[in-house]
């Protein structure tokens, strides 16, 4: 095991996917098509809460890692961010494409 940040960040990125995914998924019915997906990603319990736990989270994952590497924080804090800006990115068009593909309306 080489390379322990990749398998922590493919690790939390999954997680992090699954909650707005399977809310979407389960929520939605053929006589209520929009789901609660773009709620939990967005909305609840308030703005943009889900993306800030996401952020933090990144960012202390990748500096831990990068204290125990002995590798620069200011690094390891960006390539969080940057990792949660594609996480973020990716879910809104997954769960978008869901919600699309149950029969709703953006």
């Amino acid at each position: 095991m080489k390379k322990p940040e990749i398998i922590i960040n493919v690790l939390l990125f999954l997680g992090f996917s699954a909650p707005p995914l399977l809310a979407e998924y389960m929520t939605a019915s053929p006589w209520d098509v929009p789901g609660k997906g773009f709620d939990v990603l967005c909305y609840e319990p308030f703005d943009y809460a889900y993306l800030f736990l996401a952020l933090t989270i990144f960012m202390v994952a990748n500096i831990r890692i990068a204290q125990k590497q002995e590798r620069p924080m200011v690094q390891a804090a960006m390539l969080g961010v940057f990792i949660t800006f594609v996480w973020f990115v990716t879910c809104l068009i997954v769960v978008g494409g869901m919600h699309l593909e149950l029969g709703g309306k953006l």
